[in-house]
């Protein structure tokens, strides 16, 4: 299970290295509430999040939804 999670955060690294964000301040403090924060929900879909019962089931879906919110929040603030 540790070896499919550290795929999975390299996955999610290299595509977070992909995207066009800017290099400030903002864009560390959004990535880490969004993968680091034990109080960031692993899905915006709290319906789904509750049908998810493994611990690398909860990992992959927040680190989907990190890589999809962060632009979203980026754009934002």
């Amino acid at each position: 299970m540790l070896i499919q999670m550290a795929d999975h955060w390299i996955d999610f690294v290299s595509e977070m290295e992909r995207l066009p964000l800017s290099d400030k301040p903002v864009t560390s403090i959004a990535f880490h509430m969004l993968v680091y924060s034990p109080d960031t929900p692993p899905s915006p879909n709290p319906e789904h999040a509750d049908s998810v019962t493994s611990t690398e089931e909860r990992f992959i879906l927040k680190l989907k939804t990190a890589l999809a919110q962060l632009p979203i929040f980026l754009r934002i603030a």
